[in-house]
Parts: C-alpha cells; structure tokens; sequence
C-alpha cells in the first residue's frame, strides 16, 4: 500500500524456485488511493466469514444445550411419553374402525336372527372384565361386538391365530391401573371373550390373544 497507489504481490514456491507475480491494483496515475471505497471492500470481504462463524458457534451451543435437556430426562419417562401418544392414536383408529363396521354388523345380527343362526350378543377384548360396565369405566377393554358379528359367514365365525389386536376394530390397550396412572404399559394377556346365541341356546367361550376362534 503506497499513498498514491495499490499493488499486490503473489509469491509461489515449485521444486526449489520462487516465482513472485506483482498485481497493481490500483495504478498512481489514477489518482489518490479511495481509502473509504477500499475500506468497504475489506469489509465486505472479512464480513461474511465473520458471520458465518458466529452463526455455526451460536448453533452448535444451542445444540449442545438441547441435547444435555434430553439427556436430563429419564428414559423410562420417554418411553410412557411415546408409547401413550402411540396407544391413543391406535385407539381413535379403532373406534372409528366400529363405528364403519356397525351397519354391516346390524344387516348380519337381522340374518342370522331369521334363520336362528349364530348371533353375537357381547364381546369383549382386552382384560377380563368383571361385567358389561366395566367396558366403559377404562380404555383396558374394547367393546368389539359389532367387529365379530359383521365378520359372521353362514351362521359361523372363523378367526386365524394371529393376534387379535391387528383385526379390524381391535387395538392394542394400556391396562387400567396404567392408564390411570399417566402409564402406558400394554396389556400383556388380553382375551377375547364372546356371548353368543345359536339356535335357542346362550353361550360363552373366551379366546387367548394368539388362539384360533371357530364358532358355533
């Protein structure tokens, strides 16, 4: 830098020699040197990498504040926290499930009662309930009589051995006690247990979770 002109020198070093290229940036015959217009230059070109700097620095603190919150957080409490947002949209999925399958279901019960065939009077799945109440005082028991009387073929009712909770209508449940308590802990050894009616004759059978069902 001279008081009247700006020159740039590259120097580059190969196998030994030294080459050194002199750029003149700005000539002495064109004037005095524009110091402001060469300040703002230099700013515009440190800026950007000043900038970026500060903004990654800002970013990975944030990052790291972020991550040592989640690490704060009992995993167990993770765990209930996905598994009761799970548990609750399996649930909505499956009352809208019975609420489609209802018609069908009703048009079923109006056959199978002409003919005195196989009729679906209560079903229920998840735990044992102690009584037909009980279905409606928790979410640890579905009402699921509508589910198997639309699935009634001739007076019969035919379901594999796969689990029931992946049947239309069913869903995996979080036990009473669990879901009262703010937990998601799912029941482990849900039943099937149906009221039926062939003929003039009541009955009543209950399924395990994984056992093929052959009615009558």
């Amino acid at each position: 830098v001279r008081a009247r002109g700006l020159s740039l020198r590259l120097t580059f070093a190969r196998c030994g020699l030294r080459f050194v290229l002199p750029l003149e940036l700005w000539p002495e015959a064109a004037g005095p040197l524009p110091a402001s217009e060469l300040c703002l230059a230099m700013l515009l070109w440190a800026a950007p990498p000043l900038l970026i700097r500060v903004l990654r620095g800002g970013y990975l603190t944030l990052r790291e504040a972020m991550s040592s919150k989640q690490a704060s957080i009992p995993p167990k409490a993770k765990l209930q926290g996905d598994g009761a947002g799970a548990a609750g949209v399996e649930m909505a999925e499956a009352l809208e499930q019975r609420a489609l399958v209802s018609r069908e279901a009703a048009r079923r019960r109006a056959e199978e009662e002409a003919r005195n065939g196989l009729v679906i009077l209560f079903a229920t799945y998840g735990e044992k309930p102690t009584d037909e109440d009980s279905v409606l005082r928790g979410s640890s028991v579905l009402d699921v009589t509508d589910c198997l009387q639309a699935r009634v073929r001739q007076s019969q009712l035919h379901i594999s051995d796969a689990p029931k909770a992946t049947l239309l209508g069913f869903c995996r449940l979080a036990s009473q006690g669990d879901a009262a308590s703010g937990l998601s802990e799912i029941v482990s050894e849900a039943v099937l247990q149906i009221s039926y009616r062939f003929g003039a004759i009541e009955y009543s059978r209950t399924f395990g979770d994984r056992d093929p069902v052959i009615l009558p």
